[in-house]
């Protein structure tokens, strides 16, 4: 199966580099990329291996973005409930 022909059946495919790029910018670090290889290898996110190379689909990419920033805005209300949390705290002992 040729890239073009694969390219058709499941889409837009990116490398595991520019899946990095898309989900951490330009300073992507090799970390983040050995964490994609990882969950290519965990069947945590949708791939396709041609040869040697992993590729991913760009539909399987916008699903984790959303999915990254899910869990992102959960930390930022946490880390909100737990400052009001102290501030409810300081102002009954005052």
């Amino acid at each position: 199966m040729t890239h073009s022909s694969l390219n058709n059946e499941v889409g837009q495919l990116m490398n595991i580099q520019q899946v990095a790029e898309v989900l951490h910018g330009k300073n992507f670090t090799q970390t983040d990329v050995h964490r994609l290889y990882r969950m290519v290898k965990n069947e945590q996110l949708d791939s396709v291996k041609m040869g040697r190379r992993w590729f991913v689909p760009v539909w399987a990419v916008e699903k984790l973005c959303k999915k990254k920033n899910f869990w992102e805005s959960q930390r930022v209300v946490k880390n909100d409930n737990e400052t009001s949390a102290i501030t409810s705290e300081i102002n009954r002992g005052n």
